[in-house]
């Protein structure tokens, strides 16, 4: 087997968890490619030790019946055929004809944007209230835990479980739920990008959905990674007094806005600390 330039091959196995997305969960397939070459530059270990956990798939038939329902409401409100028809019985000539039609042909690829646009931005807000409704929040779990014993399969050690914003919630839930599993998988380490876990957890106590108040991961090493201008984890740490044994991490990226909550998918430092714990 080729050697990555650690001089090694990797003890545990890595399986990463997208978070939200406007994509059906076949564009998702690849999403880490990035940060993947960061951490393994040899490609041979990439397709053994790299895996994705692409959950995107549980909510496809969500996603469809929202831009169905976008299609048929924007539909409704569609003039393009009877303003064109109107202006073409006033049209005095070609020229004028020709300018219809461009026109008309002008505002129906606005429309199809706007239908994109409108249902990706749907999408997007929704992944969150999908997630967390159930049974569909457990059938997500279930994807990555499929992906983590599959990769469980590759090394003696376990795997290190990486988790991206909404992705990061999703890897945590199922960290602990296995702590409290007669048969828990062997997670060696949770790794938290950009993570919203904090004002996800208020929402949950708000609803009542947590019957206890220890958020903490006994026994596992928790890192999470944060850049200082990420809006989506409020620009902070992770607190220690409710996610206790948690060691957070800040990162520079320079960044800025949505920007600053991706910058983890191809930034030196995050790829580093993945590197350190899976050799």
């Amino acid at each position: 087997m080729s050697e990555t330039k650690t001089g090694n091959v990797p003890k545990y196995s890595v399986v990463v968890v997208h978070g939200i997305c406007a994509n059906n969960g076949s564009q998702q397939k690849g999403f880490s490619r990035k940060l993947a070459r960061h951490v393994l530059d040899d490609d041979k270990l990439r397709s053994q030790f790299w895996h994705e956990a692409v959950w995107e798939k549980e909510t496809d038939a969500a996603d469809d019946k929202i831009h169905d329902a976008i299609l048929r409401l924007m539909n409704a409100y569609d003039k393009t055929d009877y303003w064109r028809k109107a202006r073409l019985s006033e049209a005095k000539n070609w020229v004028m004809k020709t300018l219809i039609w461009a026109c008309s042909f002008f505002m129906y690829v606005l429309r199809l944007i706007a239908i994109d646009r409108l249902a990706s931005g749907l999408d997007l807000a929704l992944d969150l209230p999908l997630y967390l409704g159930e049974p569909r929040g457990q059938k997500i779990r279930n994807v990555v835990i499929d992906e983590i014993r599959n990769a469980m399969k590759e090394t003696e050690g376990g795997v290190v479980l990486v988790g991206h914003s909404l992705g990061s919630v999703i890897a945590y839930d199922v960290a602990r739920k296995s702590l409290h599993s007669e048969t828990p998988l062997k997670i060696k380490a949770l790794i938290t990008l950009g993570s919203p876990l904090d004002w996800v957890t208020d929402i949950r106590i708000a609803e009542g959905a947590n019957g206890d108040d220890d958020y903490s991961l006994s026994g596992m090493n928790w890192i999470n990674i944060h850049d200082d201008a990420d809006p989506v984890s409020i620009r902070e740490e992770l607190p220690i007094d409710r996610f206790r044994g948690v060691k957070n991490i800040s990162i520079h990226s320079g960044e800025k806005y949505i920007l600053a909550h991706t910058c983890y998918w191809e930034n030196e430092e995050v790829a580093r600390i993945i590197r350190d714990e899976i050799f």
